[in-house]
Parts: structure tokens; sequence; C-alpha cells
């Protein structure tokens, strides 16, 4: 195991230290200030935590000419991984886009995906998920690990006009 020491105020090297009485080594000892670091260790990966988001409430009426867009979203909390990207399910986890960003997740329509609900979330991870795509099922794709990097989720509900009088209900 080699040990990599970085003193801020001098370094020392072997041939010097023979050159010290150990008083005058111990004295430097107790000025210098350092840092170790196992260089094993170093390739240790980050701990994936998931993010608190919030946004909306996004009742949407779907079917009038209006665009829809989930705007206004924000990460309460910041999550912890490596990288990160959105998804957005449809009601029963399946998933039905993985915009990157928050200006990428806003800039979805929803005026032409028909109604019922559908979740927002934000996903923290080392190691991309290979099986994380988009017809899939969030929680087939992630196994129990990587669901720790899994944020809460925000609904996006899309109701229908209605057809006798081609008007948006009440929201």
């Amino acid at each position: 195991m080699l040990i990599d020491c970085n003193f801020t105020l001098f370094k020392i090297y072997i041939n010097t230290m023979k050159q010290l009485s150990i008083l005058a080594f111990l004295s430097f000892l107790s000025l210098a200030t350092f840092s170790c670091s196992n260089r094993d260790d170093d390739t240790s990966e980050t701990v994936v935590e998931a993010s608190r988001i919030s946004g909306g409430p996004y009742i949407f009426c779907i079917g009038d000419g209006e665009p829809n867009f989930a705007v206004g979203l924000t990460i309460v909390t910041n999550g912890n991984g490596d990288d990160f990207t959105w998804i957005v399910t449809d009601e029963n986890n399946g998933i039905l886009e993985i915009p990157r960003t928050i200006p990428d997740t806003e800039a979805i329509n929803f005026e032409n995906s028909g109604t019922g609900n559908c979740k927002l979330w934000l996903f923290h991870f080392n190691n991309r998920p290979t099986n994380l795509q988009v017809d899939s099922n969030l929680f087939d794709d992630l196994s129990t690990e990587e669901r720790t990097g899994l944020s809460n989720f925000i609904d996006v509900t899309r109701t229908g006009v209605d057809i006798n009088t081609n008007t948006c209900p009440t929201l």
C-alpha cells in the first residue's frame, strides 16, 4: 500500500530526515500540517443519494390546442452521484422520456400526450444502468441499490377537453 503525504510547509525526503536530529524532526512535525491519502482508496465510488424535487401542481387540459409545459421545477435538496438525469414515467412507471436537464424536462409539451397521469423523477447514479430506456419499466430497470438515487416524484395530471362542450373542465 503506497501512502502519499503532501506536506504543506515542507517536503521531507529520506535523505533529509537522516540529516535532522530526532528533536529537530519532532519539532518540525509539531509545526507542519499535512494530509495523507491512501492511493488504493482513491478509486472509491461516490455514495449515491437522491434529491428532493418540487414543482406544480401540474394539471393540464389536453386537446385544447394550448401548450402544456411543466415549468418551475426545483431541486429542493441536492442529491449525490457521479451523474444524474430526469425521467418521465406514466402512472405505472413505464418510462416515456429521459430528458437530461431541468430545461429539457420543462420543454416537454404534454398537449399531445393524451389524458392520464405521469410522474417526473430526478435520478442520481454512478454508472448509468444500461437497461434504463424508454418503453421499459423504471422499477424493473433499477436494482434496489440503484433506487437510492431516485427522488420523490412530481405528478402531472392530463385531463381531456369535454367533447360535448369542446371546453376544458375547471381545473
